[in-house]
């Protein structure tokens, strides 16, 4: 799959595509289902697949801290992406000039002057456009007179109703992770590279992996039973995500206690699979006191695996 990043780095041999548009954060069911349809669209008429994302996304553009935790990191949604067996995604820099793109400019200047689009695959709720003027009836409009074809997906429905984005983040901030999982029809994960962090987990006896995470929000928080992907290998342990109050670290934090194990794996690619949710960060008075509740956290993420073998 090619990235292409800006309208700018297009080529002659991108034009003449299937396109769908969106965020795509968290690449669940629904998300799935539209880019299934772009793929099968495109191979029917022998034309690349393309899927066009935003960097920052719209709502982090217009408010930076008040817009919703993100889902999944470029990397990680992108890697999804892939795996529906789409040929391109197109980043594009969501920024003043393209905020500024009226409807009819974006359809003629982007779509069909950029992309030369076939068809174009939205879901039934797809909003463009400063001027909110386009929806799936301007586009049907202006498909007729660009002459390519228009196709809206209908929401993906779950027991909790309309499969979204949001759904999804409000199973997640209850801990719900069975639920949440099956909304996203993959098991929620972060993957990062390891940093430096302060290593107080060294000295306590819990060494931690230290995760770099995007600077957005996260729609997790609080300590998780984890299995992790490294090298091609599963490993367990306990991860704590969100801020860290006892020692006055209040801006995101991923960090991570590998099972029986003991090695240097900075600057290496880590996947955590979140598994069971174990408690909310908290407060501790005293570095005791933390100690003794991450004892409890690690006995209790081992009675779950354990438990986990047993009924497998």
């Amino acid at each position: 799959m090619e990235i292409i990043r800006g309208l700018h780095n297009l080529r002659a041999r991108h034009k003449g595509c299937v396109l769908t548009i969106g965020n795509f954060d968290g690449v669940h069911r629904g998300h799935q289902q539209i880019l299934r349809s772009t793929v099968v669209t495109a191979r029917d008429l022998n034309v690349n697949s393309v899927v066009m994302i935003f960097e920052p996304q719209a709502k982090e553009f217009f408010d930076s801290t008040g817009a919703p935790a993100r889902l999944t990191g470029f990397r990680d949604k992108v890697s999804l992406i892939k795996k529906t067996g789409v040929d391109c995604v197109l980043v594009i820099n969501f920024n003043a000039r393209f905020r500024a793109l009226t409807a009819k400019a974006f359809v003629d200047d982007v779509l069909v002057g950029r992309l030369g689009i076939k068809s174009l695959i939205v879901g039934d709720d797809f909003r463009f456009g400063c001027d909110r003027s386009g929806n799936f009836e301007f586009l049907k409009q202006m498909s007729i007179e660009h002459a390519f074809e228009i196709k809206d997906h209908s929401t993906f429905l779950s027991n909790d109703g309309r499969v979204s984005s949001t759904l999804v983040r409000d199973k997640l901030a209850q801990g719900c992770l069975t639920e949440a999982s099956e909304l996203l029809g993959w098991d929620y994960s972060m993957s990062g590279k390891v940093v430096h962090g302060a290593k107080l987990g060294r000295t306590i006896g819990v060494p931690t992996a230290n995760l770099q995470v995007n600077g957005y929000k996260s729609a997790l928080e609080g300590v998780f039973q984890v299995d992790l992907k490294l090298r091609g290998c599963t490993y367990y342990g306990v991860a704590n995500i969100g801020p860290k109050p006892t020692r006055d670290i209040h801006h995101p934090n991923l960090e991570v206690h590998i099972f029986d194990f003991d090695e240097e794996i900075y600057g290496e690619h880590l996947t955590i699979v979140f598994r069971h949710w174990l408690r909310a960060v908290k407060k501790f008075s005293n570095i005791d006191e933390l100690k003794t509740q991450i004892q409890e956290d690690i006995a209790q993420a081992r009675q779950l695996i354990t438990a986990e073998r047993v009924t497998r």
